[in-house]
């Protein structure tokens, strides 16, 4: 099975970001921190909306939902987008050690 890497994830009127934000993941590790509300359990939803969309074959834009709504939105304008890059064999390996 091919496995990914997270490279970048763009979110623009979902949630708390309402504005165009990019978050850059790092090669082997990323962490997340700031003050409360600031917006980083976001990014993780977001990370397992597309999962769980992509596993349920769901789509994201018939949900309607205040889950998926910046409060001065609708859910017609959110915007999720993710950037990954294929690993290799010998990253794989390193991984898992």
């Amino acid at each position: 099975m091919t496995q990914y890497s997270i490279k970048n994830l763009k979110l623009e009127n979902f949630r708390s970001y309402q504005k165009k934000t990019s978050v850059n993941f790092g090669s082997k590790i990323t962490l997340l921190f700031g003050k409360g509300s600031a917006g980083k359990s976001t990014i993780i939803d977001a990370l397992q909306m597309l999962h769980a969309s992509d596993v349920n074959n769901v789509d994201l834009f018939d949900k309607n939902s205040k889950y998926i709504l910046s409060k001065q939105g609708n859910s017609r304008d959110f915007k999720i987008q993710i950037s990954c890059t294929e690993l290799d064999p010998e990253d794989k390996k390193k991984i898992l050690k």
